[in-house]
């Protein structure tokens, strides 16, 4: 099945075990889901888990609260990084 390049949003609860980004295990193993670049949206903004994220395959994190312009800066950044580069 062929799904295309198309930009997608998700909300993903990253600090519920039961799910899949939380042990990375889903998106790293589904060929279709590994070209799907993921934003993380946290309250949590500690450096080990930002890393933990982005070493399950987040290509960003935004830490709440936060303006407007900084999440569209940082989804501007993903898609750019994914899309074009």
């Amino acid at each position: 099945m062929h799904y295309g390049r198309l930009p997608t949003a998700s909300g993903i609860k990253p600090n519920i075990p039961s799910l899949p980004f939380s042990s990375g295990s889903l998106i790293e193993k589904d060929e279709m889901l590994r070209t799907i670049p993921v934003l993380v949206v946290s309250t949590d903004g500690r450096q080990h888990r930002v890393q933990r994220m982005m070493s399950l395959g987040a290509k960003g994190y935004v830490k709440k609260p936060f303006t407007p312009e900084r999440l569209l800066s940082v989804v501007n950044q993903v898609l750019v990084d994914a899309y074009v580069n």
